[in-house]
């Protein structure tokens, strides 16, 4: 996937001017970095996630050269061979808060993964989305897990929708943002254009608005250090799975949101239909959870 705004900044001559305004924003605001997560992947694998930062060119340099050449294709669509000084400065010097990257690392401290955010110029709660994993680490489920933290950084930060664009030959990205609840909403030779909501709709939708309580649920066991991410497979109630990193693969469990009785009287289940929390107080579901598994 590609962001319009990074082909806009760096297809032009005012890469130089674009490179001065980073510095400038960079000056004003204190960053704060928040706390990095470790995060247990499908395969039993374990990475890092944390804000990139300025320092970070190496790593991302690195990480782009361990792409294939139809990874590097899928992602910037066009075909390239190194990123520029420039292309690195402005992928790491972000400012948290209209621009936000997350990377992953795995345990030698090599980047294996990032998921970045742009805030729209023109609509302040909209914000385009781009998703690279090193090919050695596709398949796992990293993508999902940076896609899931970005949606929480970004509704952090006023943020209410993604867009992306992607490869119309990029099955794997198209699948990744329709488990996220993307809509397709644009359509050329070569590109497929989504939507992304991180708010839920006014509109009543069950299957969406279970995708969204599950999203929020998720974020309060992952603070709490869990493993937890979604599945929602075409035709079947979406179920967040939850495991506990100091345990072994098969023990975790599946949860669900649905109405508890009425439309309107949302509550999380185990899936074995006992019922956990209602669905406005996602932390005490995500303790009541914890405490469930480690029974």
């Amino acid at each position: 996937m590609i962001n319009h705004h990074i082909r806009a900044a760096l297809g032009g001559e005012r890469s130089g001017t674009l490179l001065a305004e980073a510095e400038d924003a960079g000056r004003a605001t204190q960053f704060r970095p928040r706390p990095a997560r470790r995060v247990m992947l499908r395969d039993g694998s374990q990475v890092v996630i944390r804000q990139v930062q300025g320092a970070d060119a190496p790593l991302l340099a690195d990480g782009f050269a361990r792409l294939s050449a139809t990874s590097r294709w899928m992602r910037f669509l066009t075909p390239k061979n190194e990123l520029s000084p420039a292309e690195l400065r402005y992928f790491t010097d972000v400012d948290h808060h209209d621009h936000e990257a997350l990377g992953a690392l795995r345990r030698d401290g090599r980047g294996v993964g990032i998921a970045r955010y742009i805030r729209h110029a023109a609509d302040s709660r909209a914000a385009d989305i781009a998703v690279t994993i090193v090919d050695a680490w596709q398949g796992r489920g990293l993508g999902t897990e940076l896609l899931v933290q970005l949606s929480d950084r970004a509704r952090q930060e006023g943020i209410h929708r993604f867009t992306a664009l992607v490869a119309a030959e990029n099955e794997a990205v198209a699948g990744l943002l329709r488990t996220m609840r993307a809509s397709l909403v644009g359509r050329e030779a070569n590109t497929l254009e989504y939507e992304i909501p991180l708010i839920p709709s006014e509109e009543e939708d069950p299957v969406r608005d279970g995708i969204a309580y599950l999203d929020v649920l998720a974020a309060q066991l992952r603070a709490r250090g869990w493993t937890a991410y979604i599945s929602a497979p075409a035709g079947r109630l979406a179920s967040l799975f939850v495991q506990d990193p100091q345990e072994d693969r098969a023990h975790g469990c599946d949860i669900i949101a649905a109405p508890g009785g009425t439309a309107d009287d949302w509550w999380y289940w185990f899936s074995w239909a006992e019922r956990i929390a209602p669905v406005h107080a996602p932390g005490a579901a995500a303790d009541g959870v914890i405490s469930a598994l480690r029974r």
